[in-house]
């Protein structure tokens, strides 16, 4: 074998080579580009108004509330409840600490006139003193103050007599004299 044929065969493979080369090039760009085929679609038949709704009433049954022994839905779920009290008239609620005492244990201790209006001081047993106005409930029942005046304190004492009556009565708490 001589040179020449070797060049020769040499030659042929490179330029089949280069061929083949080519061609495989060529081929994967063709590929990359080209789309894929379309996927097959269903025809789309339109339905009108009324044949939706025969087929809704095919497919559902008409519903209905019965609100029969079930609670309102509106209403809250913790109701505030009712309280009805009966008030005797011998029960007596404690408004301030001078209801505790008799009228007869409280002493008028002064008297005060100013732009507040009129307020009287009375002391209870224990030492501690205590301002009052006009209808302030004072002393055990139903006594309140009526009136101040410069003298003293006007007290009217609400109780029942044996017949079961309410009586009303006035008790002045006078203001002592300095002795003297």
């Amino acid at each position: 074998m001589g040179r020449g044929q070797n060049l020769g065969r040499l030659f042929l493979t490179g330029v089949l080579l280069a061929f083949f080369l080519i061609g495989c090039n060529t081929t994967s760009q063709e590929a990359s580009v080209q789309p894929p085929p379309p996927l097959p679609r269903k025809p789309r038949v339109a339905k009108t108004k009324a044949q939706e709704g025969r087929e809704a009433g095919e497919r559902r049954e008409a519903y209905t509330y019965d609100p029969a022994g079930r609670r309102d839905p509106f209403k809250p779920l913790i109701e505030p409840k009712k309280v009805v009290v009966e008030k005797k008239e011998e029960e007596i609620k404690i408004v301030s600490p001078l209801q505790e005492y008799d009228l007869s244990s409280l002493t008028l201790v002064g008297i005060i006139w100013g732009e507040l209006g009129k307020r009287a001081m009375i002391r209870t047993p224990d030492g501690r003193g205590y301002t009052v106005t006009e209808n302030t409930p004072i002393g055990k029942g139903r006594s309140r103050v009526l009136q101040i005046t410069p003298d003293g304190v006007v007290i009217e004492v609400i109780s029942k007599d044996r017949r079961g009556k309410l009586v009303r009565e006035t008790v002045v708490m006078a203001l002592r004299k300095e002795e003297g």
